[in-house]
């Protein structure tokens, strides 16, 4: 069998949730089938991770970074720059996502190589599935990982006013709109809940495929009693809903904490820290560590990880690995979405500032909670959510099976 795989950025290294589950799927789809990669550089620099691929795939094919979107334009003058973004936030149909994207010369690539004639195409959200030729045979996948017309809902609604408020609301209805009528198209699509399945309809059509989880080799110590009480977030600190969710936290939450633990301390750890994120380090309570190699000596800290997001999409990665490392979880109900994870009985869910604050100061004071809510959710996360276990289903879409796609019992 031979596939097609096209994504929008090199899946390597695994130092992000996105490239965790693109490479995951690349090599579940590569057990099954001969694989063909094309993907978007955003640097020559990640030319280097080629070679870390080569072991899954028989052909590799990198746009370069001049090839694609329209990172020309910061060359010119800032009124120029402002006028072209503006432009392509009124585009009536286009998300300005999907135009950065737009490449003539990926688009004759993947059309030499559909001539190939390839059994199955697989690609990464809809930046790719622009790529493809109206006209090919092969079976088409596309993997939306999230639904962006969903993630925007929630920030329009749940958080206060910020600049692009307006332009966003735009970007919301051109991707609703779009991820609506997806359906028309005789294409497959995979998903991370079924909560987004349900929202595109046909689930003959639309595959639940979650997000995953490596369980660790030898799991994190627990914190020594005397230590301070401590709290991590973890993700990609150039995120938007993680850059609003810690913000948030910082600043409603941890106050809070602080009130009744005097000595409570705060990680952030997470690669590309926006300048809004290193605001929050004083080196006293809070600290911003940017991104590390290894995650396991910031977890062995941790009192319980925190998942103050108040919008995004898809399935959260961070509470796999928090739990994968017995790590108590307190998160909001959009921090948990997508994830069948039961409140109180595998984390605990909270989306007020002081219930929050609450929750994170009674897992500090009552170490038997946090033993149940760790033991409970590394058995769910292990039995349910390793990327092995996913893989199969990966492997089954891949070979055509009619059941529906779920982690199979």
């Amino acid at each position: 069998m031979r596939t097609l795989f096209l994504s929008e950025m090199i899946p390597y290294p695994l130092d992000t949730a996105i490239n965790q589950r693109i490479y995951h799927l690349l090599k579940s789809v590569a057990s099954v089938s001969e694989v063909t990669l094309v993907c978007f550089l955003r640097n020559e620099s990640e030319r280097a991770y080629v070679e870390d691929l080569r072991p899954l795939c028989r052909e590799i094919h990198c746009i370069p970074a001049d090839r694609w979107g329209h990172r020309n334009v910061f060359k010119r003058p800032r009124p120029i720059i402002w006028a072209h973004a503006l432009a392509g936030y009124l585009h009536p149909t286009l998300p300005v996502q999907l135009r950065w994207y737009k490449s003539e010369y990926a688009k004759c690539l993947v059309a030499e190589l559909c001539s190939r004639s390839f059994d199955l195409i697989w690609a990464e959200r809809p930046v790719c599935m622009k790529l493809l030729p109206s006209d090919t045979s092969a079976r088409v996948i596309i993997d939306l990982a999230d639904l962006e017309h969903r993630k925007l809902a929630y920030r329009l609604c749940r958080t206060g006013w910020y600049r692009l408020k307006p332009f966003d609301f735009l970007e919301y209805l051109k991707f609703r709109r779009l991820e609506k009528g997806l359906l028309k198209s005789s294409y497959e699509f995979a998903v991370c809940s079924a909560i987004d399945q349900a929202v595109l309809g046909e689930p003959k059509r639309v595959w639940v495929v979650p997000n995953g989880i490596n369980l660790p080799r030898t799991q994190s110590q627990v914190p020594a009693e005397d230590r301070d009480p401590t709290f991590l977030f973890m993700g990609s600190m150039s995120y938007d809903p993680n850059v609003d969710g810690i913000c948030y936290f910082a600043n409603r939450i941890f106050p809070l904490i602080r009130r009744q633990l005097q000595n409570a301390r705060l990680l952030i750890v997470g690669r590309d820290p926006v300048q809004a994120v290193r605001r929050l380090h004083n080196g006293e309570s809070i600290f911003v560590t940017g991104g590390v190699q290894d995650m396991q000596p910031y977890l062995e800290q941790a009192t319980a990880t925190v998942v103050p997001l108040r919008f995004g999409g898809g399935t959260r990665i961070k509470i796999l690995e928090a739990m994968a490392h017995k790590r108590p979880v307190v998160s909001t109900t959009i921090g948990a979405e997508g994830l069948d994870i039961e409140p109180n009985v595998d984390f605990l869910r909270c989306d007020d500032p002081q219930e929050f604050a609450r929750a994170c100061v009674m897992l500090w004071r009552d170490p038997q909670l946090r033993t149940d809510l760790a033991g409970r959710a590394y058995r769910l996360v292990s039995n349910e959510y390793t990327w092995d276990r996913i893989s199969g289903t990966v492997q089954e879409i891949v070979a055509g099976c009619s059941v529906r796609a779920s982690v199979p019992d």
